[in-house]
């Protein structure tokens, strides 16, 4: 799928994941989670290694940038390693 439609369903998970309350022995709690999208197309090839790359490199920086997030591998930034929300 597109970026924009690849960021837009991780978000939907995200916040799926955020919404639900987990039971345990010591009561409930919840989680989140932190997503990092990337996609090829238009044009654009990479490998299978640089694909899992920039979503890697996508993943650490919405740990980075506060959690519970998503964040968006902008190819243009590919030398500083950065995502994009």
């Amino acid at each position: 799928c597109s970026l924009l439609n690849g960021s837009r369903r991780a978000d939907d998970v995200r916040k799926l994941v955020a919404g639900k309350s987990i039971p345990t022995p010591a009561g409930e709690t919840s989680v989140t989670i932190s997503l990092g999208v990337t996609s090829t197309g238009h044009g654009r090839y990479c490998t299978p290694a640089e694909f899992l790359q920039e979503a890697d490199k996508s993943l650490y920086a919405a740990k980075k940038n506060g959690r519970n997030r998503v964040e968006v591998f902008a190819p243009e930034a590919k030398s500083s390693g950065a995502g994009q929300s």
